[in-house]
């Protein structure tokens, strides 16, 4: 599986996540809205964690659009997605994450790099 950014910023993102749906091995993790455009209807792809689906109506549309998976945003407390995994469509396998200290994908890698002035894509943590 392949997983697109988080968030497209730039033509060079645009780019890469065009290069990304037109693969034709590989499931791709959309977490962009622009990436579920690229793949709706074109390719079966898996709803990632960054495209805040929090109501059975918004599974049940993603569905539609061709979503084999989705992944719970780590917001969600354990009974939200109980209820979101009783009311989901058919189908549509359910991915969590763990409790514990959420990813660095999920926290603010940008806050340590502003008072070194370093650009959030340089892909180092200082």
């Amino acid at each position: 599986m392949l997983s697109s950014l988080a968030l497209v910023e730039s033509m060079a993102d645009v780019r890469a996540l065009e290069k990304l749906a037109g693969n034709a091995e590989f499931t791709i993790e959309a977490n962009d809205m622009s990436a579920v455009a690229l793949l709706a209807g074109r390719a079966r792809f898996v709803a990632g964690p960054h495209l805040n689906l929090h109501s059975p109506d918004a599974l049940e549309w993603i569905a539609g659009l061709g979503a084999a998976r989705w992944v719970a945003p780590p917001d969600l407390t354990g009974m939200q997605v109980a209820a979101l995994l009783a009311a989901r469509p058919a189908g549509l396998a359910t991915e969590g994450l763990g409790p514990g200290r959420l990813a660095l994908a999920f926290s603010a890698p940008c806050i340590p790099r502003r008072p070194l002035n370093l650009p959030q894509a340089t892909g180092r943590v200082p």
